[in-house]
């Protein structure tokens, strides 16, 4: 698990499947399970980037405006699991259509 007392002020540069870099604060990124997935098993142990290569940016920029508008609110972990869930599936080709914007509100 990654210890979010370390790095709680630390940014992140996440890295869409274009190319394109979205610097956010670590706290905030790793609402994402996905993102804290890529995070921990990350081989390199440099969490100052991070690639996500299935995620294009239009997705990214979506998770990340979602995660940034409820890090000040407590979320129950049953719908932050949710979400990164269904967002796993997808991106991993399991039949699921991509989640629609009103589950990122």
């Amino acid at each position: 698990m990654h210890d979010s007392t370390a790095v709680s002020s630390k940014k992140i540069n996440l890295i869409s499947s274009e190319g394109e870099v979205f610097e956010v604060d670590y706290d905030v990124a790793v609402m994402s399970k996905v993102v804290e997935y890529a995070i921990e098993t990350n081989s390199a142990g440099d969490i100052g980037s991070i690639s996500l290569s299935l995620v294009n940016s239009k997705m990214l920029s979506k998770v990340i405006e979602y995660c940034k508008k409820r890090s000040s609110t407590q979320m129950s972990e049953v719908k932050l699991l949710s979400i990164s869930l269904t967002l796993s599936m997808y991106l991993h080709g399991l039949g699921l259509p991509p989640p629609s914007s009103n589950v990122l509100t």
